[in-house]
């Protein structure tokens, strides 16, 4: 059985080998111009720049693609980010639990959790 970190990996790296399949320039762990400040252990206050999981681009075209195990708010202010800035195509994959976070305009999401796959928006 694989862990949480294997199987976001294992979900990457498919996503990626189609997108290059389709003639994509593809990166991963993209550094985007945002970011958020988050405390230390030792308390201390540290900037974290955003990273999109993977983005791609063709052309004229770029996707901004993040996928999470669970609900996470930054993860939607990228993508939001990389709509605004670069006029992104925005995808969410969310493979593990309920999406419950408010989905800004224009991102997509894709639910592959249990055995299944939907688009929500």
């Amino acid at each position: 059985m694989l862990d949480s970190v294997d199987k976001t990996k294992v979900i990457t790296e498919a996503i990626e080998e189609y997108l290059s399949s389709l003639g994509w320039n593809v990166s991963r762990e993209y550094k985007i111009d945002l970011t958020r400040s988050s405390s230390t252990f030792e308390g201390k206050i540290k900037e974290i720049h955003g990273r999109i999981d993977l983005f791609a681009k063709r052309n004229n075209e770029s996707l901004a693609i993040e996928i999470d195990r669970g609900n996470k708010p930054w993860s939607l202010k990228k993508l939001g980010y990389c709509i605004k800035t670069y006029g992104s195509k925005a995808i969410w994959i969310r493979w593990k639990g309920e999406v419950t976070s408010a989905i800004p305009d224009g991102v997509i999401v894709y639910d592959i959790s249990d055995g299944h796959a939907e688009r929500l928006k």
